[in-house]
């Protein structure tokens, strides 16, 4: 069949669906990017307002909210959350269609960057630096710090299941400037030879793994990826939290914390990795808790459900794995 790409190691066929979805993309980007950002904006907040009416997703994801909040929020403050978290995150992708034609001058204008002193700190003597970030806000700016002030930024992301849209948002990602690399095609030894050489490497950590590290996070048990404590141990290199986030409609602010030192983690090896991850999530919740109505509630693996051993129990952290705080278990909430 025509149209197949390279996608998790097997030739992906493009299926009738594929096409429409292309279709969908393409008719956006003619529509949202090719408008002035703030009327692109108001499309999309007025997209989020009809979507939620129609029920997109929403019995879920106040599900989810509500997960967080708890018991005591009200069901309204609840589906106000929802509903601006959906407005949010459709403004998010003006933001990131946008973005490869935001000039300097613009980001200077609406990108406060907070923190950068802890990535040039970070960098010195030529080190490499994982940068981990939440699905918050328009996650996507961060990748305006590359090419607006000399980062060598590579990110890690996972590929579309569509094949022609994968291959689009790639090389619309790389018209920042930053250099894509697909978790399927992850090749280790040179990605931390890469960080070993001073590579800047941004990492998606709020992600569920059935093969990852169990953390206390957003209070709650959650099993998420380990590639931001495995790497940054195997290259002896920091890691450097980062959100970003709206601080107002057309504003963002990008958020640097300071590193975090893999070498001041003490532990058996699976015990560093566990902890390092753990002060992770630690430096970027608060970010999450002040702008839930910007975090992204609506992947359907959701980072709180219980993960699934491949006899089909819920994952347990048998393998002693402890945090700074004490053990960790999943199945019930964290304190």
């Amino acid at each position: 069949m025509g149209g197949e790409d390279r996608l998790r190691g097997r030739r992906a066929v493009v299926r009738p669906r594929h096409v429409l979805e292309y279709v969908g993309l393409r008719t956006a980007v003619a529509v949202l990017g090719h408008v002035p950002y703030s009327v692109a904006l108001r499309i999309a907040a007025a997209a989020g307002v009809v979507l939620d009416a129609l029920g997109w997703r929403r019995k879920e994801t106040r599900r989810r909210v509500r997960q967080v909040l708890g018991p005591a929020c009200s069901a309204r403050e609840v589906a106000r959350i929802a509903r601006r978290a959906l407005v949010n995150f459709l403004a998010s992708l003006v933001d990131a269609l946008h973005a490869p034609r935001f000039s300097k001058q613009w980001c200077d204008l609406h990108v406060e960057l907070v923190g950068f002193e802890h990535l040039e700190s970070a960098r010195v003597g030529g080190r490499g630096v994982l940068l981990a970030l939440p699905h918050l806000g328009s996650w996507e700016l961060a990748g305006l710090i590359g090419p607006w002030f000399s980062v060598p930024l590579v990110v890690l992301g996972a590929p579309q299941k569509n094949p022609w849209f994968n291959r689009w948002v790639q090389r619309w990602r790389e018209r920042t400037g930053t250099r894509m690399i697909s978790r399927t095609d992850l090749n280790v030894r040179a990605v931390v030879r890469g960080l070993q050489a001073g590579d800047v490497l941004a990492i998606p950590v709020d992600i569920r793994s059935p093969q990852g590290v169990p953390v206390r996070f957003l209070g709650h048990p959650a099993w998420l990826g380990r590639g931001v404590p495995s790497l940054a141990i195997l290259a002896n290199v920091p890691v450097v939290p980062c959100t970003v986030y709206r601080t107002s409609w057309t504003t963002h602010r990008v958020h640097l914390y300071p590193p975090l030192d893999p070498n001041a983690v003490e532990g058996s090896s699976a015990e560093r990795v566990q902890r390092l991850l753990q002060r992770v999530v630690d430096a970027i919740e608060p970010d999450i808790r002040a702008h839930l109505d910007q975090y992204f509630w609506f992947n359907r693996r959701w980072v709180l459900d219980p993960v699934q051993t491949a006899q089909g129990d819920p994952a347990r952290t048998q393998s002693s794995v402890i945090s700074d705080s004490g053990p960790l278990e999943q199945g019930s909430p964290a304190e």
